[in-house]
Order: structure tokens, then sequence, then C-alpha cells
């Protein structure tokens, strides 16, 4: 919907990061033609509503003023307007109606708009899902380069799949290889190899380094020894949607955004409790599918807080149950058997009438099995187990003049231990035990607004940005 893209720019892009250092982005503006429901915004109107419903009195209000009218439901829900008389602009009068509740109003681009807080409008206040989080610049009302994709849980979970890894191999603009735990062994080049069963995004084909991954706009820590974030790790049932730059988005993030972002999206402000689970096996065998989910919320007044839990497992398939791998060894797995436990949590906190926190938190735990055997008598196993975790508290402040100072840190630790065996006619000839250990530490700032100083029928916004992060460290151990 044109309205809410151009309206609502916020935390889908909070990750500006520059390994090895820290970089300083001078103001960017973006000018935005004017159109003539600026006019209508600021058009003043004779008003005689009512006491009545305060949904039905907003809308009058924007129907009366030739509005569109968005509105979350669940917080105008039960809530009654006094009276309301007298000459107002569309916004004034819907400030005048809302006073006394958490709920703002602006009137953008010939509609009028309430949300939840007190933040200027590119603050992603409700995160129930009427905004849209756009990923790919920090600039208010900016238009991204490349067209974003959305793919939302709902529809996710109506094509059949059962985590973001199945989702982003589904995209079109992404390769199907890379670190996928249905590769096999012997696939060519290094950042196609299976060593984990993780799932990573690959999008162009240029290799999952290449890919940067967000959750809720930041970063996480990379996974293995290839410089990519395992999917696998967010639970489905935490997801609000995936948005997708399938372009070039270097120059707004680094290097590894060449092939461009995936940014994951957590449902916020849930309240109840869910339970879920998945039951499935392949028609031929093997890859029979256990899946538990457990999502619980609470909203209240000035924040909420949402947290998820799953288990997956699956049953390997082994080569022996398709016809078209009868030549080889029937013991040997063409798709890994696997386990995982993943939990997902979300904190936000309204602290003031223009300061809101958010805490992001995520854990994960994988373990799978392997094997690969030779007709001439040796067999191969790996035994990964791979830990992940990080947390992400943000603050936003409300300034004077719409302008808006934004505040995070992000710590992350993945530790991929390998147990890499080789057995000659069952005897162990070969043992290779290590880690691949990797930590992120970013912080970032930014401060973002409007210029009132604009050229007649225009307006812009200017982003003024200091991040910085530490490089990702590997550790290695060998033992024969």
């Amino acid at each position: 919907m044109r309205v809410t893209q151009r309206a609502i720019q916020a935390m889908g892009d909070e990750m500006r990061v520059v390994r090895n250092g820290f970089f300083v982005g001078v103001c960017a503006c973006a000018l935005i033609s004017a159109t003539p429901a600026m006019a209508q915004a600021d058009q003043v109107r004779n008003f005689d509503l009512p006491a009545q419903s305060l949904t039905e009195a907003l809308r009058a209000v924007a129907r009366q003023s030739g509005l569109e009218f968005s509105a979350p439901a669940d917080p105008l829900r039960g809530k009654t307007s006094k009276p309301l008389k007298g000459q107002f602009s569309p916004a004034q009068a819907a400030k005048r109606l809302l006073k006394g509740t958490r709920l703002t109003a602006e009137v953008i681009d010939g509609a009028l708009i309430v949300r939840v807080g007190g933040m200027s409008a590119d603050a992603n206040m409700s995160g129930n899902g009427d905004e849209i989080i756009v990923t790919g610049s920090h600039i208010k009302s900016a238009e991204t380069a490349s067209p974003t994709i959305r793919l939302d849980a709902d529809s996710i979970k109506l094509a059949g799949q059962t985590d973001l890894g199945e989702a982003i191999r589904s995209v079109s603009q992404n390769f199907g290889g890379g670190q996928n735990p249905g590769v096999g062994w012997g696939a060519s080049g290094v950042t196609n190899q299976n060593m984990d069963s993780s799932s990573t995004a690959n999008l162009r084909g240029l290799g999952g380094d290449a890919t940067l991954t967000l959750l809720n706009g930041h970063r996480l820590s990379y996974g293995s020894f290839v410089q990519a974030v395992d999917l696998g790790a967010i639970p489905l049932a935490a997801v609000d949607r995936m948005e997708i730059v399938a372009d070039g988005a270097s120059a707004i993030y680094g290097s590894d955004a060449v092939g461009g972002v995936v940014n994951i999206i957590l449902k916020q402000d849930y309240d109840g409790a869910s339970l879920a689970a998945t039951l499935g096996g392949a028609t031929d065998g093997g890859d029979f599918l256990q899946q538990y989910s457990a999502a619980v919320g609470k909203r209240w007044t000035s924040g909420s807080l949402t947290a998820t839990y799953e288990r997956k497992t699956n049953s390997a398939i082994y080569a022996g149950d398709r016809a078209y791998s009868s030549q080889m060894p029937g013991e040997s797995t063409l798709y890994p058997q696997t386990h995982q436990d993943s939990v997902v949590a979300s904190l936000r906190q309204v602290l003031g009438a223009s300061v809101e926190m958010h805490i992001d938190g995520s854990y994960s735990r994988r373990t799978s099995f392997i094997n690969q055997l030779t007709d001439y008598g040796l067999k191969y196993e790996q035994r990964p187990d791979v830990t992940s975790y990080s947390i992400t508290p943000s603050l936003r402040v409300g300034m004077v003049s719409d302008w808006n100072l934004n505040i995070s840190a992000t710590y992350g630790e993945s530790n991929s231990k390998y147990d890499e065996r080789e057995f000659d006619n069952d005897e162990l000839t070969y043992n290779a035990v290590g880690s691949y250990f990797n930590r992120l530490v970013t912080a970032e700032g930014y401060l973002s607004g409007s210029l009132k100083a604009s050229p007649p029928g225009r307006s812009n916004s200017c982003l003024a940005a200091v991040t910085a992060t530490t490089c990702m460290r590997k550790s290695r151990k060998m033992c024969f």
C-alpha cells in the first residue's frame, strides 16, 4: 500500500555495520516531491462530533477531511471519545480525540494514520503488523532502490514450509546451494559444504557470506566457517514476516550485503498463548518430521513481552530409501538426521512520553548426524553440534521537531563443534574434533529527523549515523 510504505520507515534496517572499525555517516537527505494531500493535511475544518466510539470518531474526522483512515484495532477497542466541536486541522482533531491514550495520529500522503506510542512517524511502535518496516534505509520516507520481497509467516505455513530455510529457498532470486541440509557430500566449492546442517540465505548465488541476514534490523553472529547466518536457528512461530532486498545493498550495510539483505521481523504485542504441532514424512521413506512450538505473550499499557520455544527433529533420508541412489551403499545419508531447540524473546517497554526500549534475544542448539559409506569398507561420520545466541538492547528517544535518537548494541556468539570420524571395516582410523567460534560485538547510534528549511513544495529528511563493530573471530582445534 503506497500510504504506509512511504509513511512508516523504521527498525527493519537499524543495523548499519562496518567491520573492523568505525563509520561516521554525514547527513543523507531525501527530497520527496509534494502532493496535493499536503494541502488536505493543513486545511482547517469545522467539526461537531458527539461522544461515540473512538474508532468511529476518528473515522468521521478522516471522512470529513477527505482522507483515508488507518489504525490498529486492538488499542482502540472499547474506547469512547469525548464530544469534539470547533475548527481544527485533521491532525489536531485526531490528537484531541486521542488525548489521554497512548495513541498518536498524523496525516501522511492523504491518510490519517493512528499508531501506538509517542514517537515520530517513523517509529515502529505497535509491532502489530499494521506498519511496514522497510529494509534498506534509515531515512524516513526514503524509497529502497530495489523492490522488497515480503514473506509473512502465514504464507510460509500455507506453502507447507516448516522453517525459514525452506522459505528462502523458494525465492527465485535465492540459490538453492550453499549451506543447506539438502546439500550432500561431494558438492563443489567450500561454501557449498554441508558442515552443520544449517540453512543460510544465498541471494544471486554469490555465497552465504555475500547475503546479510538481520533480526529486527540488527546483525547476528556468523555460524560455522562461512560468514553466513543460520536462518534455521530462528523458530517460525516467533516470526511475523521476512523481508528480502534481492539486490546489492553494500552501500548501506557493507561488503557482506553484496548479494542483498534478508531481514527477519519478529512478532510483537502478542497477547495470549498458542501451541502448534507438525508431523510429516516423505512418501518414499525417511525424513519423518516432528515440530512442536509454543508462543506466549503479554501486552500491557506501556509495553509487551513475547516468548517462543520450538523443538524440531527429523530422521535422516538414507540412500536405500530412494531408487535413484540405489548404486550407493544403503546406509549413506542423503539428508541428515537433526534435532534442534530454539528460543526467541522480545520485550518492548515505553519508559516515558518519548522514550521506548526494546530487547531482543535468541538462543538455538542443533545436533545432527551425517553418514557416508564407500564400496571399499570405509565409513565417514559427521556429528555437528551448534550453539548460538544473541541479545540486542535498543533505545529510541523522541526529540524536538520530530527528531529521533536511536541507540542499540548487540552481543552474539556461535560455536560450531565438529566431530569427524573415519572407520575402516568398523575400526576407528581417524578422528578430528574441534570448533568454529564466532563472536559479534556491535554498537550503533543514529539521529534522524526533518529539516524545516526546505525548498517550496518539497520536504526532506536527514540522517547522521555512527556505527562500530568488532571483527568475527574463529578458533579451530584438531585432534587425531
